[in-house]
């Protein structure tokens, strides 16, 4: 459900010398200290006019040491931050604020080929959706980026082994989508809809449903992974109309020369020679929401790729499954 979070806590200059007097530290040398205590917390301070900013930064996976996190644990999450808190001023006067919280789906694929492919597929996705603008520059890693959330998906395995890094056994196999809710989005939900900046007030299953539902299904789309062959049997059993089983061939064959941002540029010619744009936002959502009908992706697996797709003859969606 989650896997990290940041908050803050603002401090007058006093505070931060009594806390430096009281573990007799230098404010350079304090936070390695204080993380010294928590395994997956890191702390740091920043100076801003007459005032401190004191920024924690948690894993809830190294915090809890489990990798599945859900709103039961609120209350054992909410202990270890408090023990922080009084380890620190000897009082639970102070407050976390949130101010970015990452909701996570692992989703299993063990043929890293399968892997692989899907974050090509992904390179087809729009290039931007609402406020958030597609970098695909990287081979094992693609972000959607925003001022107010931000959704990445990457090759979790990949990853760790470009950093040089153990691979944790709740980290194998995994393709995992990340929905990172920004400051920005919090204030708004604290304006518009009096919601806290807490923890307790997004660690539910119902927001965490809206989230990632809201953020992927239009970023990956809903639906397996088909070859043309495949998906073109399954559109002819479907009780579409014959020219709709037509356009929708066609219109997986544009996506996958062109990808969902580019179909936008193509042309068709009409009456008398006259040229117009072949697809408009509302037919690209149409024909998108009639494959979805039928389960298919519109991101087609390539009919030249030679790779496993067992009896199903496609790869299943990886996050679907997850959200049900």
């Amino acid at each position: 459900m989650i896997h990290t979070a940041q908050f803050y806590i603002f401090l007058e200059a006093n505070q931060v010398s009594a806390l430096c007097k009281k573990f007799k530290l230098d404010i350079a040398l304090l936070p390695a200290f204080i993380d010294t205590h928590y395994e997956g917390v890191k702390t740091v301070f920043r100076k801003y006019g007459l005032g401190w900013w004191m920024f924690v930064y948690i894993d809830f996976i190294k915090l809890l040491g489990k990798p599945d996190i859900w709103e039961n644990d609120v209350l054992t999450i909410r202990k270890e931050m408090n023990g922080y808190l009084y380890r620190l001023f000897e009082s639970n006067a102070k407050e976390f604020t949130l101010i970015c919280l990452d909701y996570r789906i692992d989703a299993i694929l063990p043929d890293p080929e399968h892997r692989k492919l899907l974050l090509k597929l992904y390179k087809k996705t729009t290039e931007q959706y609402g406020f958030k603008r597609k970098n695909a520059h990287y081979s094992t890693t693609i972000y959607f980026n925003s001022s107010s959330v931000k959704v990445i998906c990457y090759d979790k395995e990949a990853e760790r082994n470009a950093k040089g890094e153990e691979i944790i056994a709740y980290e194998r196999n995994v393709l995992r989508f990340e929905v990172s809710i920004l400051n920005r989005h919090l204030n708004y939900m604290k304006q518009a809809h009096g919601l806290e900046k807490r923890l307790e007030s997004y660690m539910t299953a119902q927001f965490w449903t809206k989230y990632m539902t809201g953020n992927l299904c239009p970023l990956f789309y809903e639906g397996d992974y088909h070859k043309i062959t495949t998906a073109t049997s399954i559109i002819e059993l479907s009780n579409f109309k014959e020219r709709e089983k037509q356009n929708l061939r066609r219109f997986l064959c544009d996506v996958s020369k062109s990808g969902i941002s580019g179909i936008r540029a193509l042309e068709s010619t009409v009456e008398e020679g006259v040229k117009k744009l072949r697809y408009s936002d509302y037919l690209i959502r149409k024909y998108i929401n009639m494959l979805a009908s039928l389960h298919i992706n519109p991101l087609l697996i390539p009919k030249n790729v030679p790779i496993k797709l067992g009896k199903e003859k496609c790869i299943p969606n990886p996050f679907e499954s997850c959200l049900l």
